[in-house]
């Protein structure tokens, strides 16, 4: 017989594995609902030329708009059919395959019709055209493909589709600019009889603006010009059978011409593998409507595919998603060209983007060995202990390029040698060197020099441009104060590096200790009694090094709390010093012009001592205190801005030092 501690351990080891197992399908149940579904298309009894070897499948949703391109499609014959594979995401789909003979340009196809347009007149043996009809993907499937009758890709007229309802052929919301003009929807194979109805006007505007007509199965609208102020809506009724459809129609103001902000105009990547690139799209007023004017690839090829559609409306703030294939080996490079577009005529106004492929322009650094300030790219910053004993600093930055390049330099910058780079033989790749002179002996205030910097910038012939940052530490000018560049660090000496550019996502070099009010050091202890006044002698507006507890280095002391309201006001960095990817750090300008940045390093608990991380969690000490148990803080979000607050003194928070107006020495 088993042992009570016996059955315990079975039960234990049961309870787990139906808990993993759950576990598991849960897990591959999320997987599953996020995939596409693989399709096959398949062509039955048709006479498919042998000529046509290649597949090319287009997928349209349900109101015929482009959803997705497949180039190149493997095309498998048998006895009697063809066989095609492909992916679609869950919804109503119709699959359009092109049997052709040779690749074809299909950079103008972005509606179904764009197919009969585009191919009109070509002959059979040239393209073969077969589409599913509108079909619902909601599994893996295998789908019939009907041909497409030649005459009518021939007379470039639109493919019968199959009938639907009025309410799939209307669409929610038509939006137009404010010229007068007729425009028509094709409601010839709606499944039921319908007819025009009356048209209801908002209150105040002009009752005669729009007007309805049926003709030969389509619905004709047609609009008067809008001199009024503001935009107008109208609710134009439609019968079928014994229920009524509401189609909303939107007319803009004449002359708006909103402007558009674009996160990216130039996206380059080598190519080498399917990537979707995001471009957040944002009008100056949410209320404006834009579009996706046009997309134009160099090489007239459709590898890629645009959402939302080219020529659909769209409002507000949206992220346009692009879809790139792989660039094939034999293609060195091909660019996209999208032009969005904003206004109504005649004062639109576009905006353009581009993406490229193929274009290789990359460079790392190498450092020293053992360099404090080590890595890869984006900024080369030497040890802020850099004297001019010590061996002049080299730095090797290598170039992967397969463009011309050039090298564009400020030339007041002197402390800055750089060496002509040393190509590769018969390529573009190469190398060449940095070497950078010691700051030591700029402007010594207090055992530290003036902060300096300069840029070194790569450009290629295509205009990319890599920048470079060279930094060499110090104190800065913010409001006429010195202030040292970075935080301090635990043991009462700086942080190890100023500049977070380049560094690993997650790294601490440049966050510093953490300390509670009025500690020496940078240790957190639950037991901490914090002192009753100021971090510093005197008062906020004349405060002075208070040696006995101010962890700071010689000469240089904890800021007050007006001292510190100096950084509120500073003009933001450039973009190009900010971190927008995981938004680590703040960046704002001295005096003089150098980027200085403030890590959002968060807290430590005043409960636990634990390391806290919430975007209203970034604080920084000043020396003032507000009452025996709160002293006031500067708090920094993600969002830039920045304010005075006032903590309890037993949280850790990060310090930056000011310089001792009454202690200072060369």
């Amino acid at each position: 017989m088993m042992e009570l501690a016996d059955i315990a351990t079975v039960a234990f080891i049961v309870s787990g594995v139906t808990y993993q197992g759950v576990k598991y399908w849960r897990s591959d149940k999320r997987v599953r609902l996020k995939r596409e579904m693989p399709v096959s298309l398949v062509l039955r009894g048709a006479e498919l030329p042998e000529s046509c070897t290649h597949a090319i499948v287009i997928v349209f949703d349900r109101r015929g708009c482009l959803v997705r391109k497949f180039p190149e499609k493997e095309l498998v014959r048998r006895k009697n059919k063809v066989k095609v594979a492909c992916s679609s995401a869950e919804g109503m789909m119709n699959f359009c395959v092109l049997f052709t003979s040779r690749v074809f340009s299909l950079s103008g196809i972005h509606r179904r019709e764009d197919i009969d347009r585009l191919l009109a007149g070509t002959h059979a043996h040239e393209v073969f055209i077969a589409e599913t009809g509108l079909q619902e993907i909601r599994r893996s499937v295998s789908l019939e493909l009907m041909p497409v009758p030649e005459d009518t890709a021939a007379e470039g007229e639109e493919s019968e589709a199959a009938p639907a309802a009025l309410s799939m052929l209307l669409p929610p919301l038509l939006t137009t600019d404010a010229m007068a003009k007729e425009y028509t929807i094709d409601l010839q194979h709606c499944n039921e009889p319908w007819s025009t109805g009356s048209v209801h006007y908002a209150e105040g505007e002009p009752d005669n603006w729009l007007s309805l007509r049926q003709e030969e199965g389509k619905l004709v609208l047609q609009l008067r010009t809008n001199f009024c102020g503001t935009e107008r809506e109208a609710t134009a009724e439609i019968h079928a059978g014994e229920g009524v459809y509401l189609l909303k129609v939107r007319q803009q103001v004449m002359g708006i011409h909103p402007t558009l902000t674009v996160s990216r105009r130039l996206y380059v990547t080598t190519g080498q593998k399917n990537e979707v690139v995001s471009v957040t799209v944002t009008p100056d007023n949410e209320e404006a409507h834009w579009r996706i004017k046009s997309a134009n690839a160099g090489d007239g090829g459709c590898w890629y595919t645009v959402y939302p559609p080219v020529g659909i409306h769209q409002k507000g703030t949206k992220t346009l998603k692009v879809h790139l294939e792989a660039k094939p080996a034999n293609v060195r490079s091909r660019s996209l060209a999208l032009t969005l577009e904003t206004g109504t005529y005649p004062f639109s106004q576009t905006t353009e983007i581009t993406l490229m492929q193929g274009v290789c322009f990359e460079y790392y650094i190498e450092y020293p060995l053992d360099d404090l300030c080590a890595r890869h790219n984006g900024v080369i910053e030497t040890p802020l202990g850099y004297t001019g004993d010590d061996a002049l600093k080299t730095y090797t930055v290598c170039v992967d390029s397969n463009q011309p390049w050039r090298i564009i330099r400020d030339e007041q910058a002197d402390w800055v040698e750089v060496s002509e780079p040393e190509l590769l033989l018969g390529l573009y790749g190469g190398r060449f060197t940095v070497h950078v002179h010691s700051n030591a002996g700029n402007q010594v205030k207090n055992g530290f020099p003036a902060a300096r910097h300069t840029v070194l910038s790569l450009v290629n012939d295509t205009g990319i441009v890599k920048d470079i940052l060279i930094y060499q530490g110090g104190y800065v000018r913010i409001r006429g104060q010195y202030w040292l560049d970075r935080n301090l660090a635990a043991d009462g000496k700086p942080a190890q590096v100023a500049i977070p550019l380049g560094l690993e996502e997650g790294s601490r070099l440049n966050h510093g200790g953490y300390f509670q009010f009025g500690c020496k050091d940078g240790g957190w202890s639950e037991t901490f009694v914090p002192c009753k006044g100021d971090w510093y002698e005197g008062t906020a507006e004349n405060p002075a090094r208070l040696d006995r507890i101010d962890p700071s280095p010689a000469g240089w002391r904890i800021p007050s709390r007006i001292e510190m309201e100096a950084f509120l006001n500073r003009p933001a960095a450039p973009m190009e010093l900010q971190r927008e990817e995981d938004r680590t750090n703040i960046c704002i300008l001295s005096d003089d012009g150098v980027p200085v940045y403030l890590p959002l390093c968060g807290h430590r608990s005043h409960i636990n001592g634990c390391r806290i991380m919430i975007p209203h969690g970034h604080r920084y000490w000043t020396g003032s205190s507000q009452s025996p148990v709160y002293g006031y803080s500067l708090c920094v979000e993600p969002s830039r801005q920045m304010y005075v607050m006032h903590d309890m003194k037993k949280y850790g928070f990060p310090v930056r030092c000011v310089l001792d107006a009454f202690n200072v020495k060369p």
